[in-house]
């Protein structure tokens, strides 16, 4: 191309951008006349605008496409591999056939990198990497496995997988001549590999013959997941698999509606996908033709509906001289319907799952019911005497002979019309759905406008700006939105999520807040939003420590999950963990045990070892237990929750940095400083590397290392990172926040150790007095700072209020357990106050208890039992000698 095609190119995409959608395709006919390869280039960038990463514009990648030819690397090595041979090249990457060259041994492998015209784009390398941690989770025997990984002498990354040495799934079924049978039987073994990876949260988003192939042996194996998306998000809003897309990555035969829209990307996605495969698959030609521009192909894709498979193996071509009258009458019926439902344009109408659709093409199989049917009597009747044609002659005649017609009749009528209501009904339901998601859709697609450079002028625009202005828009009493309340709800619901996920709370809470007020204003009819802001509300709670608040929302988000998504279901056991790990959060802790059982039986039964639920119920069952004081099983969950969510998410999940921030904790607390210390320095380095520098999250992992660092004595480091939490925590959550406080707390306690008595003396007790309304004071936060106080009290001389304050504490924690093992300090000190008052009963007695609970806990270090033990001796002598007397 040259360049002065390319400024045309440029030129035709900035004055196109500016015009409304439904005009763009008119304005470039008119203005390049003939010249149709024109249009489709420009046409092609403007498919993509606004769907790419925010710092890359897509006229960029674009030019670099162009204007880079790509080079063949064949002879090269790699680590220990030479590339022989290119295999294949796609919109990311090229793939070679490649072998060991170390002699270590021998090995044929595929090796995928970033084609050289690529290099420059941040976002590709990326989403390269993220290809990387993608397959490393998938370990299936139809899903290509990673082998190994590295990056080239420029710093690229690269992936060494599987070699497949087959053909794709259209070429395989063509040349074995596969009948209809062995094509389900393949394509079933294609959805349990697809299902597999849905479990692992993860979609393909870009299905297509050559991403298929099948071996020799007919075993097939999927490839390239480099576009695919995690829906996992973390744990920090919902459960479900609603995340937005950020590129349009796709091949346009195969792409759904949602996908040309830039719409939601879901599992509802590949089951579209995977219906538009198989479609061509059974009838040898695509779900739509290639047109001759990308316009009128996506414009078929979103509004044509397709053929029913067995109407089009009907139709004649050039390709084809006669019909396939045998096959269509295989394909009519069940198959018909499988694929059109499969297939159906909103993605709500298409089969809830891979599994649903595997079970159906399975049914096919074996002569059974499916659920793309309407189940009738008749319907049913004639799946089970197919089932068993021999055993039911003599039955079906009879049943024949004794049948009333006229009550059959009646019957199927009445369950066709029930049956058409329903459908009626749904359909409702998926348009008013439709046209809320459009509309949350363009409102937030409207948010990023001020990136675009005429909007920008140079100047760098931060999320924060652009949620701060999307607020004001939202504000406006004379918006759009105004008047649509429940569209505005799911607006603002989105928009308090995005500033919760960046550690902004304040104006998260606002807008989730009047979401919430909207839906209880429009009776709570809207089941499934009033449940994402019931829990996007409560969380949001949760991390700024109103629990009083949240503690209701949660409890009805509950039980509204029982009803909306059932009572087993992924969703709602999750939020029943979330419910266990409040109770955890507000001293309820054997009440959270006792939930977070149920829910990881249930989750095993229900979900499996590997579904994110059941980690996270092992994982909680650790902050239970470690909240209880039982910290040697707490050390057992948490390292389970580790090991487990590492191998099944991924190192950099959010869960998995949360188990490693517990046991750094945890260790610090057993006295195991240098364990302590590694596990903190991992919490902090994998909090910054995911939510940056400046996020919740992160200032959290510097508290814990903070922690650690005032135990082993590193007062100066220690005080730098508690001055950085202080600073940084407030313009994020507020004032008013429990990390705040114990941040706080912890910085009292390194001005008592390092002689600054009077500064400790003051920031423990606003403190202890700022967690007394927050928690009360007979909680385990509570009465650590007020530990703290009473201790500098008795530095300071004032023994009477010191004493008092520690029998206070005392019977707090015996108000929470009676033999808690938190009584072990205050009784120490209370033991040093009766010595120095030469009260030697009340010192024994004091003595005694201490020992009996260090007895009971042998686990936890207790610098002071020795002394415990020095003293409880010679007074015991003492009174020994006394009785003798």
């Amino acid at each position: 191309m040259k360049d002065n095609d390319w400024q045309r190119i440029e030129a035709l995409f900035h004055l196109a951008q500016e015009l409304p959608q439904a005009q763009q395709l008119a304005f470039l006919q008119e203005q390049c006349g003939n010249d149709s390869a024109l249009v489709d280039k420009v046409y092609s960038l403007l498919a993509h605008d606004g769907h790419a990463d925010t710092l890359i514009t897509p006229v960029l990648q674009a030019a670099q496409a162009f204007l880079n030819p790509d080079q063949d690397l064949s002879g090269q090595l790699l680590g220990p591999y030479r590339l022989l041979k290119p295999l294949a090249e796609g919109g990311m990457g090229a793939v070679y056939l490649a072998e060991r060259a170390d002699h270590q041994y021998q090995q044929q492998v595929a090796i995928k990198l970033i084609r050289t015209s690529q290099q420059t784009s941040q976002a590709m390398q990326q989403r390269f990497k993220t290809e990387r941690q993608i397959l490393a989770q998938l370990q299936h025997p139809n899903i290509a496995r990673l082998l190994d990984g590295g990056t080239t002498e420029q710093g690229l990354p690269y992936l060494v997988m599987e070699y497949v040495d087959g053909l794709d799934i259209k070429q395989h079924c063509q040349k074995r001549g596969l009948d209809l049978p062995g094509k389900l039987r393949l394509f079933i073994k294609v959805c349990q590999a697809v299902q597999y990876a849905h479990q692992k949260l993860i979609v393909h988003r870009d299905f297509k013959p050559s991403n298929i192939l099948v071996q020799a042996d007919g075993e097939p194996k999927l490839l390239d997941f480099g576009i695919a998306k995690l829906l996992d998000n973390t744990l920090n809003d919902q459960w479900g698999m609603d995340t937005r897309t950020q590129e349009r990555a796709m091949t346009p035969l195969y792409a759904s509606p949602e996908q040309i829209q830039g719409h939601s990307i879901t599992v509802a996605t590949d089951v579209y996908a995977l219906g538009a495969l198989f479609y061509e698959l059974l009838t040898d030609m695509p779900l739509f033709e290639a047109k001759s521009t990308p316009f009128a192909l996506e414009k078929s894709i979103l509004e044509t509906v397709p053929r029913p498979p067995s109407q089009a193996v009907l139709e004649v071509s050039d390709n084809k001289a006669e019909p396939n009258r045998l096959l269509s009458r295989q394909l009519a019926g069940d198959l018909d319907n499988i694929l059109l439902k499969a297939l159906n344009k909103e993605p709500e109408m298409r089969y809830a799952s891979v599994w649903e659709l595997g079970k159906d093409l399975d049914n096919v199989l074996n002569h059974k019911p499916v659920k793309a049917r309407a189940s009738s009597l008749m319907y049913r009747s004639g799946k089970f005497l197919r089932r068993n044609m021999l055993a039911s002659a003599l039955s079906l005649t009879l049943l024949i002979m004794v049948s009333a017609a006229s009550t059959a009749i009646w019957l199927q009528s009445v369950q066709v019309k029930a049956e058409r209501d329903i459908a009626q009904q749904q359909r409702d339901k998926a348009e008013t759905e439709r046209g809320k998601s459009e509309a949350v859709s363009r409102f937030l697609t409207s948010m990023f406008n001020k990136l675009r450079p005429t909007e920008a002028q140079g100047r760098e625009i931060s999320l924060r700006e652009v949620l701060d202005s999307a607020s004001a828009k939202l504000d406006d009493e004379n918006s759009a939105l105004a008047k649509q309340p429940l569209i505005e709800a799911a607006v603002r619901r989105e928009v308090g999520d995005i500033y919760y996920r960046i550690g902004v709370l304040l104006p998260a809470i606002a807008h989730l807040e009047k979401a919430l007020a909207i839906h209880r204003a429009n009776n709570n009819s809207d089941s499934r939003g009033l449940l994402n802001v019931l829990l996007s509300l409560s969380n949001t709670y949760s991390r700024a420590d109103r629990h009083t608040e949240r503690l209701p929302l949660l409890e009805e988000a509950v039980e509204l999950s029982k009803i909306v998504r059932g009572p087993d279901s992924e969703f709602t056991l999750g939020q029943m963990t979330n419910l266990g790990g409040f109770y955890n959060d507000t001293g309820r802790s054997q009440d959270a045990v006792d939930i977070h059982m149920q829910v990881l039986q249930a989750a095993r039964k229900a979900l499996g070892e590997d579904n994110i639920v059941t980690i996270l119920a092992i994982t909680s069952l650790g902050a239970d237990h470690f909240a209880l004081w039982n910290y040697a099983q707490a050390a057992d969950y948490f390292l389970q929750g580790l090991t487990r969510s590492a191998e099944v998410l991924g190192e950099q999940h959010s869960l998995t940095v949360y188990n490693l921030g517990r046991l750094a904790t945890l260790q610090e607390m057993l006295g195991n400083h240098e364990k302590a210390v590694d596990y903190a320095n991992q919490y902090l380095q994998s909090s910054i590397k995911i939510y940056g520098n400046a996020h919740q999250d992160a200032y959290e992992a510097k508290y814990r290392l903070a922690r650690v660092k005032l135990k082993q004595g590193e007062y100066q480091a220690a005080e730098a990172l508690l001055d950085e939490v202080i600073a940084g925590l407030p313009p994020l959550v507020g004032e008013v926040n429990g990390l705040l406080y114990q941040a706080q707390g912890s910085l009292a306690s390194l001005y008592q150790q390092t002689d600054r008595l009077q500064q400790a003396s003051t920031l423990a007790n606003m403190v202890l007095a700022k967690e007394t309304e927050m928690w009360g004071y007979a909680h385990s936060k509570t009465l650590e700072t007020a530990l703290l106080a009473a201790t500098i009290q008795l530095q300071q001389g004032d023994v009477q209020q010191a004493q008092s304050n520690l029998e206070k504490i005392i019977l707090a924690w015996r108000s929470i357990r009676e033999d808690h093992p938190a009584q072990y300090e205050p009784l120490v000190e209370l033991a040093k106050i009766s010595l120095q008052a030469e009260l030697g009963a009340q010192s024994l007695h004091y003595l005694q208890q201490a020992s009996d609970l260090a007895n009971q806990t042998t686990e936890i270090p207790r610098p002071s039992l020795n002394w415990v033990h020095d003293q409880l001796e010679k007074l015991q002598t003492e009174a020994t000698k006394r009785a003798a007397i």
